[in-house]
């Protein structure tokens, strides 16, 4: 045999070899993988039939084989998770998922902006569920409402309910002066209003109470 048949056969087992080793890799496991995840690695790739084969395989250590080329990262991270059932890459290719894929929905800016003078004018002159749910909005935004107009409503109103939540709100005003307050549910005693007249005379005898237990500590701090 001469040297020109020498190297051609040695050529020849060189290439034969070489093909042989590169044909076995995409059929040899990752160490460690799991046969779930190259087995879904190698139906993602029949099914997305990308030109490079990605595969993705995650072992029972943690660990993660990658072979992917121009592969969205949201779709790398979810057949991690996929195999793994792992929550943070979950959480992580939905982080990365453009704002274009999200559902589109109205922002959430908090309560619906109060216009102070619609809801004065609810309480004024709106339906007697209208005049209750201003006045407490009113209380819970802090939108004024004149002494007049309260005082108005729990002395003159057709409804019990509004009668009530104004007297409440007046005599919250009233907090701290202990004189004015006094004066306030003496007068409102005499109301021709069942719930009122209930209500202030309650508020009357709490009044009483607390100024005697005033004076009693006062009396005991200074003796």
């Amino acid at each position: 045999m001469n040297i020109g048949s020498v190297a051609r056969t040695g050529v020849v087992a060189l290439v034969s070899g070489v093909a042989g080793y590169s044909l076995q890799l995409p059929d040899q496991a990752p160490p460690g993988a799991t046969a779930q995840g190259v087995e879904t690695a190698r139906a993602g790739s029949r099914s997305n039939s990308p030109p490079t084969s990605p595969l993705i395989a995650l072992s029972s250590d943690g660990n993660v084989t990658l072979r992917v080329d121009q592969q969205p990262l949201e779709w790398v991270l979810e057949q991690i998770a996929l195999q793994g059932g792992n929550v943070k890459a979950t959480a992580m290719a939905a982080a990365i998922r453009p704002a274009s894929a999200e559902p589109s929905c109205p922002k959430q800016t908090g309560a619906a902006r109060i216009e102070p003078a619609k809801l004065l004018q609810e309480i004024e002159r709106g339906s007697e569920e209208q005049r209750v749910h201003g006045l407490l909005e009113a209380r819970s935004a802090g939108v004024f409402v004149p002494d007049g107009t309260l005082k108005t409503l729990f002395e003159t109103d057709a409804s019990e309910r509004v009668r009530l939540h104004a007297f409440e709100a007046y005599l919250e005003r009233q907090t701290g002066d202990n004189a004015a307050l006094r004066r306030t549910l003496e007068a409102a005693a005499l109301i021709p209003s069942a719930v009122i007249q209930r209500e202030a005379r309650t508020r009357l005898n709490e009044l009483t109470d607390m100024e005697r237990m005033d004076a009693l500590f006062n009396q005991q701090a200074g003796s």
